[in-house]
């Protein structure tokens, strides 16, 4: 976006983007995927109703983000491809934050 200012046009493009780029691929099909990124507000929510073998979804988070899903072991996850550890996880749903 192009404005006006001090008798200037300048952009005010996003200087920053996210700061972590998120890849996760899939050891065999895999359905019903939900990630939360909770490092923005509003939280991002992406969900994958499948992530076929062999295939990887890349996007940015934030981080720390949030996994919803009932075959979590056949999914891999790096982050700026580094590998990440669980932080906390319930029935279904597992956290991942950066091992610094």
């Amino acid at each position: 976006m192009l404005v006006l200012n001090n008798q200037k046009i300048v952009s005010q493009q996003r200087k920053t983007a996210l700061p972590y780029l998120l890849e996760i691929s899939a050891a065999k099909n895999v359905s019903d995927v939900k990630i939360v990124d909770e490092g923005t507000y509003p939280y991002l929510e992406r969900e994958y109703e499948l992530i076929e073998k062999g295939s990887a979804r890349r996007f940015r988070v934030a981080t720390p983000f949030r996994v919803f899903c009932k075959e979590l072991e056949q999914l891999k996850f790096l982050v700026n491809g580094e590998g990440i550890k669980r932080v906390k996880e319930t029935e279904g749903n597992y956290r991942f934050e950066l091992v610094k």
